[in-house]
């Protein structure tokens, strides 16, 4: 199992009730038509440090890393982040997380 945390800051234009609201309904629509997505969550800031880093959050899982990758490429995926995203964006991370303790790497 693969989890994915992906945090947005979006240009001042895209940080309104009504913009966040278009973005919210996408991003709904896209996690829950793209082959692949176990389960989300989709979080907004709850306190004034996250105010001041994020606008929005993502959290995803998928049951592997080929079915993240595979998500990933997904043409409806590559058109949200692509076409609908990007263009509203300051800043995007994204990491991948194994949520269980026995799958821990090897450290180096």
């Amino acid at each position: 199992m693969i989890r994915r945390y992906v945090f947005f800051r979006f240009e001042h234009a895209h940080r309104g009730k009504d913009a966040m609201r278009d973005i919210l309904s996408e991003t709904h629509r896209v996690l829950q038509n793209v082959p692949g997505v176990e389960m989300y969550e989709i979080g907004t800031p709850a306190d004034e440090k996250a105010v001041a880093a994020w606008d929005l959050s993502i959290t995803a899982t998928f049951a592997s890393k080929a079915v993240l990758e595979s998500y990933i490429q997904h043409p409806q995926h590559r058109a949200y982040v692509d076409g609908f995203i990007k263009p509203k964006l300051e800043v995007i991370k994204a990491w991948n997380f194994v949520p269980n303790e026995s799958d821990l790497p090897e450290r180096v």
